[in-house]
């Protein structure tokens, strides 16, 4: 009996003894490799918070499912202070209204938009879809809509003179970034599964480095060689070669962005990639990347990128032609982000402040540029963004500002306002309102692009001069069309 004692206790203590274990290895970092770290700092890496993110997620969703209305403006301006009063001269050079109507449910959006200086309307541009058909017009210039069907472009490409259509794609991109970055959640973890597994089969304990830091914080680095970095290069763009999964997914979403793709181009495409690299003499065993992720508390405070290349305009130069990237992005302070960009010849940073309501987010950007010698930073622009919601409307500002070396600012002012609403009333595409450019032969479509040309100096010239003048003091010419006979084209005013 005193003997089944002791092995009872015995067992109890060796399963208590586990479990202790078990939560060290799960709830601290005592047992894990630097590799197994790296990684799991690296997944704990969040530049925003989560709630913040997924506001924007959802007021993009209900954008995208909703018809709606919408009105906005974009003031372009310049500042530059007087020497001797320091007051700032404010001038306008041009503002650009614009109106927006989409009804998702017919597959029809309409927009125009008038660019005004000095207090007068330049010009306004009206565009229309309705279904595949896509039109545009120009205010007193077109009685029509000049149109096409968005099909078989590569032909309508040829009447047009363009010889070399490859790059161009045979339809218009139609699908949302919402289709571009969708995926299956299965096929997401098999290609993670594939190729993660091909980089961590590729990655060895002498790869990463672990370092305590001063203030609580662990640092985790991995560093490649250039052969190393290569070398995973090479196996994925193998694997993709003979997945055909995922050549597929590639075909896939080229075609949602106009382009068609087959297996074979992909495959002699990505071959060529592996045989330049193999070919490479240049590729050595000297340092190439350090990523380095320092950890505090579960959570990534800090990510430092260095990367060493070759400067290829400075190669016949110097024999050392080694240049240094460095990336940083830091995120210990609370709704704050602060990115610092580091090269041979210049040096900037970003300090990236965002916050949130219940009904209202906005983010700020500083941009500086550093002087290495001095430790100084020289403010170079602003962005300011903010948006206020609520069920039925969306309210958008933002200011957009860039200062020169000679003490001049130039900003672009945002304001927008987006009403969902259901009754939205757009007209179609018809015989009466608009000319189909796919139906015409070249000859007509050289003589309308001519005729437009024309048209537009002629109705607009004037107008095109004197804001070119307002933005550039030095006097610009243009070919006066006046005195040239205007084509008396049927859809021309």
């Amino acid at each position: 009996m005193k003997k089944k004692i002791i092995v009872g206790i015995v067992f109890v203590l060796i399963v208590i003894a586990a479990l202790i274990l078990a939560g060290l290895y799960i709830l601290t970092d005592t047992f894990k490799s630097d590799k197994e770290l790296f990684f799991e700092y690296l997944s704990n890496t969040n530049f925003m918070e989560n709630a913040n993110i997924n506001k924007y997620i959802n007021i993009y969703k209900n954008e995208s499912a909703s018809n709606y209305s919408e009105v906005g403006n974009m003031s372009f301006e310049t500042a530059s202070n007087a020497d001797n009063t320091n007051v700032a001269d404010i001038q306008q050079l041009l503002n650009l209204k614009y109106n927006v109507l989409r009804n998702k449910n017919l597959q029809q959006d309409y927009a125009d938009v008038t660019l005004n200086t000095n207090n007068e309307d330049l010009i306004t541009v009206r565009y229309l879809r309705d279904g595949n058909t896509y039109g545009i017009k120009i205010e007193n210039v077109l009685k029509k809509y000049l149109a096409l069907e968005n099909k078989d472009l590569k032909e309508l490409y040829s009447k047009l003179g363009i010889t070399d259509s490859k790059i161009l794609p045979n339809v218009i991109a139609t699908a949302s970034i919402q289709d571009l970055l969708d995926i299956d959640e299965n096929q997401l973890n098999i290609l993670k599964s594939k190729y993660g597994n091909i980089i961590l089969n590729n990655l060895s304990k002498k790869n990463f480095k672990k370092t305590k830091n001063n203030d609580n914080t662990t640092t985790i680095s991995l560093s490649l060689t250039e052969r190393e970095f290569a070398n995973i290069i090479i196996q994925e763009l193998i694997a993709i070669e003979n997945d055909g999964n995922t050549l597929n997914f590639i075909i896939n979403k080229a075609k949602m962005l106009g382009y068609s793709l087959n297996a074979d181009e992909i495959i002699n495409y990505i071959q060529k990639q592996i045989d330049a690299i193999k070919s490479n003499n240049n590729i050595n065993d000297e340092h190439f990347l350090t990523i380095a992720i320092t950890d505090k508390g579960k959570e990534t405070a800090k990510i430092d990128v260095t990367l060493q290349y070759e400067n290829n305009e400075k190669s016949e130069e110097l024999n050392n032609t080694k240049e240094e990237l460095y990336l940083s992005i830091d995120c210990t302070q609370e709704n704050k982000m602060v990115i610092l960009v580091k090269d041979v010849d210049s040096s900037f940073m970003l300090d990236i402040s965002y916050g949130y309501e219940e009904n209202k987010m906005w983010e700020n950007i500083d941009i500086f540029s550093l002087d290495s010698q001095t430790n100084t930073k020289k403010d170079i622009g602003k962005i300011k963004h903010q948006i206020s919601l609520n069920e039925k409307n969306i309210v958008q500002t933002a200011t957009i500002s860039v200062n020169s070396e000679e003490n001049q600012k130039i900003q672009i002012s945002i304001n927008d306002s987006k009403s969902l609403k259901q009754d939205i009333q757009i007209e179609k595409i018809t015989n009466q309102n608009a000319e189909i450019l796919n139906n015409k032969t070249k000859e007509e479509l050289e003589n309308l692009k001519e005729a437009i040309i024309k048209r537009i100096y002629y109705v607009y010239g004037d107008r095109i001069n004197n804001f070119l003048n307002s933005i550039d003091k030095s006097e610009k010419q243009y070919e006066s069309y006046k005195d040239l006979e205007i084509l008396n084209y049927h859809m021309l005013e």
